[in-house]
């Protein structure tokens, strides 16, 4: 027999032993019993719950539910499918990749699109063989699931789209491979890829780099404007107007002084987006370089930090931000604004956030008063309170008393409620501070 002493009564100099700590019950097989039963159920209301359960239950009852991959009727492989891609694991992806094997198209489409979700070896290697799957619905599936998948590998597989012979999966070839190219972990590799590429899988490259609007590809994109192939030299001339800075501009000044057209004038397009002179293709465009050569040489340090910064993984610290000054630095507000790539906007006010606030105070408070569009300028002040410079109070003062007399001006003229926002947003960065 075991004496339990209590600690009251316990003996001087020692404690109760330590009793462990409850365990959650795995769960058994009984709690997912029926739900394994509902996968056969015919019904979307028997079957849409039990699948939606499973996936919660997770990996205890998975080989439950692979067990049912054999299963005479499609629709129940199907629904393996989907709660094996839920759950995920090594287990799940050994069923979806028997399942992509299947006799049925609609379970192989539907396992392509899982694989794409597994994230686990072996998952890319299958993708890229049911790119030849005799269903062309099967072959759209896997495209899709390898830009889901984000493996930079797939590029020039999907930029190979003009050798499709369905005109839909050849679309849908083209249209994954862009937004695998807008994944911000890929352009490194999609840069690589424009350097090392030729023929019709780097024009299909350049044609998907168009749309991505990252400045890490405009050095390689500058160099192909260059080139001898003229076709990627009109994409990439193109291209760069989402994807360059001032890296490229001397090429494209040269570029658009060449007597082939098409290049001219996609050069000097993409000129007036990135400098906002007016000129159209001819040698207008020699002469503004011979002017500006030495100023733009100037910003080449700075746009190679913001490319870089373009990198999500890379550390920032202040003291690199202190190296330029904010008017060099205005590019992240732009991007906070919206410039650039999708994601690019969060990540230039990550990096904002990051410097001294008081710098931005009176570059940002100069820029809120030039701005005429309302909406750009209550976006402006709103980001120079979150900057939260403790010092900004008679700045914002002053863009309110300016911002007050405009309204009462609109009043006078019937224009009741003007700049309403812009006001309240002024009102409370006073207010915080």
């Amino acid at each position: 027999m075991v004496l339990m002493v209590p600690a009251a009564d316990a003996p001087p100099g020692t404690t109760p032993a330590p009793q462990p700590a409850a365990q959650p019950e795995t769960p058994r097989a009984a709690e997912w019993e029926s739900s394994i039963a509902a996968l056969t159920d015919p019904r979307p209301a028997a079957y849409d719950p039990a699948i939606e359960s499973l996936i919660r239950i997770g990996e205890p009852c998975l080989a439950d539910v692979v067990a049912l991959k054999s299963d005479d009727e499609m629709t129940v492989r199907m629904r393996v499918v989907t709660v094996a891609a839920g759950i995920g694991g090594p287990q799940a992806q050994r069923a979806i990749v028997d399942l992509s094997r299947d006799n049925e198209w609609r379970v192989r489409e539907l396992a392509a699109l899982g694989l794409g979700k597994t994230a686990l070896p072996g998952a890319y290697d299958r993708l890229i063989e049911m790119l030849d799957d005799r269903q062309p619905d099967v072959r759209k599936a896997a495209a899709r699931g390898l830009a889901e998948l984000g493996d930079a590998r797939a590029l020039d597989r999907l930029a190979a789209y003009e050798a499709e012979r369905d005109p839909r999966v050849r679309d849908a070839l083209r249209l994954y491979l862009g937004a695998l190219a807008e994944n911000p972990l890929i352009v490194p590799a999609l840069a690589e890829r424009l350097e090392g590429t030729r023929g019709p899988v780097l024009h299909a490259l350049i044609d998907a780099a168009s749309g991505v609007g990252d400045p890490r590809l405009a050095p390689a994109l500058a160099t192909l404007v260059g080139g001898a192939d003229l076709k990627a030299a009109v994409l990439a001339a193109r291209s760069l107007a989402a994807n360059g800075d001032s890296r490229a501009l001397e090429a494209l000044t040269i570029a658009a002084d060449q007597s082939y057209r098409e290049l001219g004038e996609a050069a000097a397009a993409s000129l007036r987006t990135l400098t906002g002179h007016g000129a159209g293709a001819g040698a207008a465009w020699t002469l503004w370089w011979r002017d500006h050569a030495a100023d733009i040489a100037a910003l080449a340090e700075r746009d190679r930090f913001i490319a870089e910064l373009h990198d999500q993984r890379r550390p920032v610290t202040r003291d690199e931000l202190a190296a330029f000054s904010p008017d060099q630095l205005m590019p992240l507000v732009d991007g906070v604004l919206g410039d650039g790539a999708r994601w690019w906007p969060l990540r230039a006010y990550t990096v904002l956030a990051l410097d001294d606030a008081s710098r931005w105070t009176a570059p940002l408070t100069a820029r809120i008063g030039a701005v005429r569009d309302a909406e750009q300028r209550l976006a402006l002040i709103v980001l120079l309170d979150q900057l939260g410079d403790p010092a900004a109070k008679p700045a914002f003062e002053r863009l309110l008393a300016e911002a007050e007399k405009r309204a009462r001006d609109e009043r006078r003229d019937g224009h009741d409620g003007y700049n309403q926002p812009e006001r309240a947003a002024l009102k409370l960065a006073i207010a915080r501070r």
